[in-house]
């Protein structure tokens, strides 16, 4: 192979480029030139597979594999697997995390960095390339989000070239009509991003003077992008369509009068993402954790998450939605006898549930109430590479078992993401916070009132521009939707607060309060928790609430990602009727680590504590009556904690904490444990959120009281119920609702001795199925035939896709040259089918090429005349 010296200034000859001027383009603006591209590119570029100026392919193997479908040597030659995607084009993922050219937006993603390109009409760039056709793509994203550290806007699509060798051209990018199209503000842009698209063969590829320009044409011909202008729209879900069995998801709330556990419900190697141990780590990039994934539906029914790396444990079963190339997937496992024993996730299946398409690469958390577990996630990280999808995926209890329900995307970040937590408030809408992992401060919340199939704000992506907002339960829901930024709030810590919810600090020191409409403006939290040398330190911080508006957050315990252990305090602050009040209720000691929940109208706050002995405590405070009682053992460990997780909001009768052995050495086989504690709740009504229900549809569920002495008798204090339901005394809801939409209601229960409580319930009543179903139907992906073959001037080709793919057909002749390029797009699942005519093709024997993700397939075709 020539050195890249020499094949430069082979190629700086023959194109002219020190003579080059652009005498006939107007207004332009050089972003990098030529010396800059070469003194750039021939740097080290990380995970890139290529180097040098003129940038030369590096794994050439690894390359044309992933073209091909084939990935040889994936395994020894790339930073991160592929992702076991069942959402996305693989191929594309791999050419955009390792075949990156030029991140212009990376280089200017600090919210300081916004640039005013509206004078500009194209972005362009001269190039050459040697012995074969090169293919590249280019997106841009503004910043006209909100602005925290880090840019906050929207992106365009990828937009296309392939680059003929031999002659040099002018690839230019309709900046313009891309942005009006995609909606982006071209006043305040952030940048673009260049990388391959495709992998025609091995050469070299020379870029020179990247720029904006107003207007006029240069010295080479101007090659347009080969994709009509569209927005960078996003498939509203992939629904599983669980069906809940109503008689099975009544619950079981019987008074709980004694401790469950310690009991060990998993014993194995591996961890949570990169942590040393299966619950996870501090929580931010890299060490994403399980804290809040616990799911307890009832006295019987629990759900915990956790992390064994790449590999499924021994005998699970693995669940896999996409190709098998997994990376680091999700365990589950399930009680459904209380926590005495533990297995899969359908009763009587022993077995743990390994879904290697649920990438660890995010945060846990859950809602008990619902029986619902929540991921906020990446399909796989895209370290420094622009655009990747924030995943929302949604795990259902449907009477029989968990089962998956919802994949939709949340929005678009540039790494990563770091710490980002969902929770659902008694309306039925769900919250998510997102944190770029470039961002530590700039924290985004979006919702959904829809549950989980779109996220506000964004628009319906086949309307025309301007797009109205979508509209959620007026307006139908859309196929596909443009995603926009969401609103910059306090922090990722979530938690219900009357009626809508809360967002904190990490730190617990800034807070936000949505009134249903709006965002507050940001508030202080008094200074709480701090320890003279140790104040730093501390986890991030943990809510619960009670009563519906007073609020606790809990802190204590250091998480380092390498098992040191610090000395902090252990401290509860709460809010009550707009006062601040605080408890240390540890000083100076070991706290490895501490969460808060609530259970009732108790709180409970679980803590690591070391001993003088070196042995580690598992220790619960409990709040009643207006004070926190006095630390109860619950078991004695000799091995050092990891982390512990447990619900945000337990069921009335008892609170439950999970927790993990820290894993020193790699290989190391570790435990995680259950404990569950009575809570002995005053009367009290335990049913805040109903099951959903569907509009025309028989429905039935009972609302719960626990507390008190039974039997209970129920009725309606204010409020009305939805049209076609009624509420006996007896507490079950039934009938069939004759409307959709969000309901509200108070109810009275009394019990045997004549005590009363009272308590507000929702219930939403959705359209019909079908008006709230957008399902990614299961087709195969395959070339289906090719008719008339032989054939003599025009062939239809039809296809099938199993999910939204990038789709090419080219056709070549029997010396395997490319003829012809039928199409080369992105396509979504279900049957298609396109014609295509041989008019410039002598009679013979030709040979067509479908390739769709990692599948690929060549038929032979005959032209006759």
């Amino acid at each position: 192979m020539k050195k890249p010296q020499t094949v430069l200034a082979g190629i700086l000859m023959l194109v002219g480029l020190f003579s080059y001027l652009q005498a006939e383009e107007q207004n332009i603006l050089v972003l990098y030139s030529t010396d800059s591209l070469v003194s750039l590119l021939n740097k080290t570029h990380g995970e890139a597979h290529h180097a040098y100026y003129p940038i030369q392919f590096v794994n050439e193997t690894t390359i044309s594999g992933y073209a091909t479908g084939g990935a040889a040597g994936w395994s020894s030659m790339l930073m991160a697997n592929p992702p076991n995607n069942d959402y996305h084009n693989v191929e594309q993922w791999f050419y955009q995390r390792y075949m990156p050219i030029i991140d212009d937006q990376y280089y200017h993603h600090v919210s300081s960095s916004r640039r005013d390109w509206s004078t500009y009409n194209y972005i362009r760039f001269d190039a050459y390339a040697t012995t074969n056709p090169m293919i590249l793509g280019m997106l841009v994203k503004d910043g006209a989000g909100p602005q925290g550290y880090l840019q906050r806007g929207t992106f365009s699509p990828v937009y296309t070239w392939e680059i003929l060798p031999g002659d040099t051209v002018t690839c230019s990018f309709p900046l313009t009509d891309i942005c009006t199209e995609a909606e982006l503000d071209q006043t305040k842009m952030q940048g673009f991003f260049l990388r391959y698209a495709g992998y025609s063969g091995t050469g070299t590829l020379a870029i020179m003077n990247i720029r904006l320009v107003e207007s006029g044409t240069g010295s080479y011909p101007v090659l347009d992008v080969r994709e009509n202008h569209r927005p960078f729209s996003r498939y509203v879900t992939k629904n599983m369509a669980t069906n809940r069995n109503a008689a099975k998801m009544i619950k079981t709330l019987t008074p709980i009068t004694s401790q469950v556990g310690p009991v060990t419900v998993f014993t194995g190697t591996g961890g949570y993402s990169c942590a040393i141990g299966h619950l996870g780590g501090s929580g931010g990039t890299y060490y994403q954790n399980t804290r809040r994934g616990v799911v307890a539906y009832d006295n019987d029914r629990i759900l915990i998450s956790f992390g064994t790396g790449s590999t499924p444990p021994p005998g699970a079963l693995v669940v896999n939605d996409g190709p098998a190339t997994s990376y680091f997937g999700i365990n589950m496992m399930a009680t459904w006898d209380g926590g005495q024993t533990w297995g899969g996730l359908d009763s009587g299946d022993a077995r743990p549930y390994f879904y290697n398409n649920w990438y660890q690469r995010g945060n846990t958390s859950a809602n008990s109430e619902t029986g619902e577990f929540y991921l906020l996630a990446t399909q796989n990280c895209s370290s420094y590479h622009g655009a990747i999808d924030m995943f929302f995926r949604k795990m259902v209890f449907t009477g029989d078992s968990w089962e998956e329900d919802r994949i939709s995307i949340v929005d678009q970040i540039e790494t990563c993401p770091g710490l980002s937590l969902a929770v659902k408030i008694p309306s039925g809408r769900i919250w998510a916070t997102v944190r770029d992992g470039h961002d530590g401060h700039g924290m985004i919340a979006k919702y959904s009132d829809d549950n989980g199939f779109t996220w506000m704000p964004c628009k319906d992506a086949s309307s025309s521009v301007p797009r109205p907002w979508y509209n959620p339960g007026v307006d139908p829901v859309p196929d596909s939707v443009v995603n926009f930024p969401g609103t910059l709030v306090s922090g990722a810590v979530l938690v219900p607060y009357g009626d809508s919810v809360a967002a904190f600090s990490e730190k617990g020191d800034k807070w936000k309060v949505h009134d249903g409409t709006n965002w507050s403006s940001e508030r202080s939290v008094p200074i709480w928790g701090w320890h003279s040398e140790y104040d730093p330190l501390y986890n991030y911080i943990t809510t619960t609430v009670i009563e519906g508006d007073h609020l606790f957050l809990a802190k204590g315990g250091r998480y380092d990602n390498v098992g040191a252990e610090r000395r902090t305090n252990l401290v509860a602050t709460h809010y009550n009727d707009g006062v601040w009040s605080t408890d240390t209720l540890v000083t100076d000691s070991v706290i490895i680590d501490a969460i808060i929940t609530s259970s009732g109208n108790h709180v409970f706050l679980f803590y690591v504590e070391k001993s003088v002995d070196s042995t580690y405590k598992i220790m619960y405070r409990k709040w009643s009556d207006g004070s926190w009682g006095v630390g109860v053992e619950l078991a004695t460990e000799t091995v050092r904690v990891n982390r512990m997780a447990a619900p945000q909001i337990c069921p009335p009768t008892y609170a439950c904490v999970v927790y993990d052995q820290l894993k020193l050495v790699s290989g190391q086989s570790t435990w995680i444990k259950f404990i569950k504690v009575p809570s002995d709740p005053d009367l009290m009504i335990a049913t805040k959120t109903m099951m959903r229900g569907v509009v025309n549809a028989s429905y039935v569920n009972r609302i719960d009281a626990v507390g008190g002495t039974s039997p209970y008798t129920w009725s309606l204090s204010s409020g009305s119920l939805p049209a076609g339901l009624t509420l006996a005394t007896d507490g079950i809801i039934s009938g069939t609702a004759t409307e959709s939409g969000s309901y509200a209601f108070t109810v009275e229960v009394t019990d045997g001795n004549s005590d009363a409580a009272s308590g507000e319930v929702s219930l939403v009543i959705d359209p019909s199925a079908a008006a709230q179903t957008r399902v990614v139907k299961k087709a195969e992906t395959v070339l289906s035939g090719i008719s008339p073959n032989p054939f003599s001037s025009s062939i239809t080709i039809r296809y099938g896709l199993s999910g939204q793919s990038g789709v090419s057909l080219k056709v070549y002749d029997i010396n395997g040259k490319l003829l012809n390029t039928i199409i080369d797009k992105t396509e979504g699942a279900g049957s298609h089918q396109v014609s295509w005519k041989s008019a410039s093709l002598t009679p013979g024997l030709y040979f067509i090429r479908f390739s769709a993700g990692k599948y690929a397939h060549v038929e032979k075709m005959m032209l006759l005349r």
